[in-house]
């Protein structure tokens, strides 16, 4: 159990786990809230944050904006953002 713990702290699956959740409430979120479906390119911005947290940590891991927290509260402010957008529409 221990391994299970220090494995769910890494930062990379911690925002892999972000981004999933933000694809699962963007899902629920089509069916019951707005009832129509949402854009593919749309549904591709909060894993493209994904991607760009994991290029920007191959190349400067120690900088300022590579906190975990950061990358996490981005993706779930864009998926409300997105749900936000949809529902006013």
């Amino acid at each position: 159990m221990p391994d299970l713990k220090k494995y769910l702290r890494t930062p990379e699956i911690q925002i892999a786990i972000a981004a999933g959740v933000s694809i699962l409430a963007l899902a629920t979120s089509s069916a019951w809230v707005t009832t129509t479906f949402y854009d593919p390119l749309l549904l591709t911005i909060p894993p493209l944050i994904e991607i760009v947290h994991w290029a920007l940590s191959q190349k400067c891991k120690d900088a300022w904006y590579m906190k975990t927290w950061y990358w996490v509260c981005a993706i779930l402010v864009c998926t409300a953002l997105l749900i936000l957008f949809r529902t006013l529409r």
